[in-house]
């Protein structure tokens, strides 16, 4: 069976966290940086990708708008996780179970209320990365493209040409 693009995408931020700090690099100073609090942060994303998809969050268009914010909750949830030392399968897990649910916008939110409350890093976590897999399922995205998208732009970064050349990731 496949890797998930997200499994991927943490493990090269995970081994970009493991290296001394890239001052190139704004992803490895927050990955080394406590001032730079990532759960805030995803949180944030989450109002304007919440904002795309009730229509009240507008740039270029629905459909630019609904992957840029996608993508922004994924890598400041991604961030989180690798700075709270969770590497495990249920990220993708969690990110592809909304695939088949129909909650929509109610689904979304019960997901993230659960992130909110969660008594700890995984329960939060687990919450999150489903309430992103319900809202790119409700914007017709593509949960899985939206991290092998991040992971090729970051692929191209010269202070991870180690990490890939390593062909670490696919």
């Amino acid at each position: 069976m496949n890797r998930h693009p997200l499994d991927d995408l943490l493990e090269a931020y995970s081994w970009l966290a493991s290296q001394e700090i890239a001052c190139e690099s704004r992803t490895s100073r927050i990955l080394h940086d406590d001032d730079v609090d990532p759960l805030e942060r995803a949180y944030e994303e989450w109002d304007e990708l919440l904002g795309v998809l009730d229509g009240s969050h507008v740039h270029q268009g629905f459909e630019h708008d609904a992957a840029l914010e996608a993508g922004q909750v994924m890598y400041w949830t991604c961030l989180y996780q690798v700075r709270e030392g969770r590497q495990y399968a249920a990220a993708s897990e969690g990110l592809e179970s909304a695939r088949f649910a129909r909650g929509g916008a109610g689904e979304i939110s019960r997901y993230l209320a659960t992130a909110v409350v969660a008594p700890d890093t995984r329960s939060r976590l687990d919450a999150l990365w489903s309430a992103l897999g319900a809202a790119c399922y409700s914007a017709s995205l593509d949960p899985a493209e939206t991290a092998r998208r991040d992971l090729a732009e970051l692929s191209e970064k010269g202070y991870m040409r180690a990490y890939f050349d390593a062909g670490r990731a696919e």
